[in-house]
């Protein structure tokens, strides 16, 4: 996805998935590591259902059926509307009924008010989005269509993913075109290839950049999982087993998902992270400060969060004189726990 539809990147993205979306489809299928380990995490991290999820840049709609099946009420949006065709004729395939299906870009969002989802999905707008600004772009409109205390779920392909894709399957390619290794290295960008070619327009993220980027952002990060876990790209056996041995499997990829020493070494990275609560508090109680006109300061650890430092803020420290202080509790008494009072 791109800032507009039909700019060079975004037109790319949207002809590489209109002329194939069953592959998108298939590819889950293949990858059935990276499709568990997701799923584990969406169930340990989404609201319980029936929360309201966007899944934004979702595709064929894998995820967005096995969430309807869960008892989600999800709403798809994508870029290709192939994509989307597809997605609706396997949800009826699978006996489940999508919400809502759009089409459109994860850096407009205007058509859904702002707290509008419990949930939001971005897991693959990210490494399509060539530009810093754009992405950071999706992030902001993911983080105002999210309610407070919302979760946002975000995928990123890492750097070094294409390089081990190389070594894997075209070796040569690093003395074919040393021009595209010097780039993937450099800034991570696979560029559109030619105005009507069908090629990955990506964007390959350093792990130690995507939590910054989220917390930048103004999002609180709770976990950042490899879901690939030890089998990236050796995948092939273990995503061929059944029954107890595919489970014990799952179990293991799990558990080393947020492990950072692999992080690097995996082709899918998901950052789970949430729209602070205590942000929407703080412009209500700053709201009412500024009608009552107390003089205050915010201090502590919102402060610091406000300036961009990493901290997880679990409460709000105002300092103000006496006289503003009883005001404010005037303002607030119920609800109070303790009245204010000189100590």
């Amino acid at each position: 996805m791109s800032t507009e539809p039909h700019d060079l990147a975004g037109a790319h993205v949207e002809r590489l998935y209109d002329s194939d979306p069953e592959r998108e489809w298939e590819r889950l299928g293949r990858h059935r590591t990276e499709f568990a380990v997701t799923m584990r995490a969406l169930r340990d991290y989404l609201p319980p259902p029936p929360a309201r999820v966007l899944d934004c840049g979702g595709g064929p709609g894998r995820y967005a059926i096995e969430l309807t099946r869960l008892g989600y009420e999800v709403t798809l949006l994508d870029l290709s509307l192939e994509n989307l065709r597809l997605a609706q004729e396997q949800a009826v395939e699978g006996g489940v009924e999508i919400a809502a299906y759009a089409h459109g870009t994860a850096t407009d969002l205007s058509r859904y008010a702002g707290g509008a989802f419990d949930a939001v999905l971005l897991m693959g707008p990210l490494y399509h989005l060539l530009e810093a600004s754009s992405r950071r772009r999706a992030l902001e409109e993911a983080q105002r269509v999210l309610t407070p205390g919302g979760v946002l779920f975000a995928a990123f392909i890492t750097r070094y993913a294409p390089i081990r894709y190389y070594a894997v399957h075209d070796p040569t390619q690093l003395i074919d075109d040393p021009h595209e290794f010097r780039q993937l290295f450099r800034d991570g960008i696979a560029p559109p290839q030619g105005e009507a070619g069908l090629t990955f327009v990506a964007y390959f993220a350093r792990p130690q950049d995507v939590r910054p980027l989220l917390q930048e952002t103004g999002y609180e990060v709770q976990a950042v999982f490899g879901v690939e876990g030890v089998v990236s790209m050796i995948e092939g056996v273990v995503n061929q087993l059944q029954g107890e041995a595919w489970e014990r499997w799952v179990d293991l990829n799990y558990e080393v998902a947020d492990d950072t020493t692999l992080h690097g070494c995996v082709e899918h990275l998901l950052a789970i992270a949430v729209r602070p609560r205590w942000r929407a508090v703080l412009r209500q109680l700053v709201h009412r400060l500024d009608e009552a006109k107390i003089e205050y300061k915010v201090v502590g650890g919102a402060a610091a969060a406000l300036r961009g430092v990493p901290v997880l803020v679990e409460d709000i420290d105002l300092e103000m004189g006496a006289e503003g202080a009883y005001r404010f509790g005037e303002l607030h008494a119920a609800h109070a726990v303790l009245p204010v009072s000189y100590r």
